[in-house]
């Protein structure tokens, strides 16, 4: 049986809320996975703690230094979406469709990862990337 769950839209100051766990987070460097934008990975299955589901974050810009605040959530499935409600992103929408390409692309590793099940390494080596 598969479950689909509805996305949980999160408010601006749910939003910075999240921000604040990307301790918990294996950052992914634009220049490692092909996508104008840093991503933000859970690799320690920190979202059963947190009573979410799967996600990852990503960086609003096309900033080189990762950044710790102001990230946007994206779901982990077959039609990723943004998760927060009128979130402040300076990617067009190509660089966005590409960042979906990507989460739809890896979604099985993605899951693996999220689970704790498979390492940031193992992610890293076997990932698809986006070709520019």
């Amino acid at each position: 049986m598969v479950i689909i769950r509805e996305p949980e839209y999160l408010t601006e100051e749910q939003n910075l809320a999240e921000n604040l766990k990307i301790e918990e987070m294996a950052t992914l460097r634009k220049n490692d996975s092909g996508l104008p934008a840093n991503l933000y990975l859970d690799d320690t299955g920190s979202w059963s703690k947190s009573g979410h589901w799967k996600r990852i974050k990503f960086q609003p810009d096309t900033g080189d230094r990762p950044i710790t605040r102001n990230m946007i959530l994206m779901s982990i499935d077959d039609n990723p979406q943004i998760l927060a409600k009128n979130a402040k992103i300076s990617l067009n929408a190509k660089q966005l469709e590409q960042i979906k390409s990507f989460v739809k692309a890896n979604k099985n590793l993605l899951l693996q990862l999220a689970d704790a099940k498979i390492s940031i390494i193992d992610f890293w080596k076997n990932m698809t990337r986006v070709q520019k």
